[in-house]
């Protein structure tokens, strides 16, 4: 099979419901947020990474149309390695599906509404065997935040086989 073929899919994904995009809480300083979210290096405005959105549209698809369940990628059906790719030793195989990372597109809306676009939220885990409590803070990125969207979609064209063109010509 060979490419032939570009196709764009494009759009705007807007958050229904606060999300926490995961950022690098390696260190926080004392009553900082433990868990902040991703931002772009430039304008210091949470973004998506092309590879968080591929990882969970993977993870997603894999739960829904293997036909075992698989305990890592490379164990994916053929299908989802052709959309996503494949790392396996012996079959490296780059996808089809190429993501971006998406930049936040409401930005200056949100601002002059006096709001930000993130917002921290406090949470507790409790351990069920010590009762201890585990008090964080996590920021994410408020409902209503619009990102765009961008992914290209490679299709492979099938070499026709003599035999079949005989065929239906027959």
């Amino acid at each position: 099979m060979t490419m032939f073929a570009k196709i764009e899919i494009s759009g705007t994904m807007e958050l229904v419901t606060g999300t926490h995009i995961g950022g690098n809480g390696a260190f926080a300083a004392i009553g900082a947020v433990d868990s902040p979210v991703i931002r772009d290096a430039r304008t210091m405005e949470p973004m998506i990474p092309g590879s968080s959105l591929k990882g969970k549209l993977r993870s997603l698809m894999a739960k829904r149309y293997n036909e075992r369940p698989a305990s890592a990628p490379d164990q994916d059906s053929a299908e989802l390695k052709s959309l996503f790719g494949s790392a396996k030793k012996g079959e490296v195989k780059v996808g089809r599906l190429l993501f971006s990372d998406m930049f936040l597109l409401n930005g200056k809306e949100l601002s002059e509404l006096g709001i930000h676009s993130t917002e921290v939220k406090f949470e507790n885990t409790i351990n069920r065997l010590s009762a201890v409590a585990n008090p964080r803070q996590i920021e994410r990125v408020i409902r209503g935040t619009k990102f765009g969207l961008s992914l290209i979609y490679e299709p492979e064209q099938r070499k026709e086989d003599p035999e079949s063109k005989e065929e239906a010509r027959g």
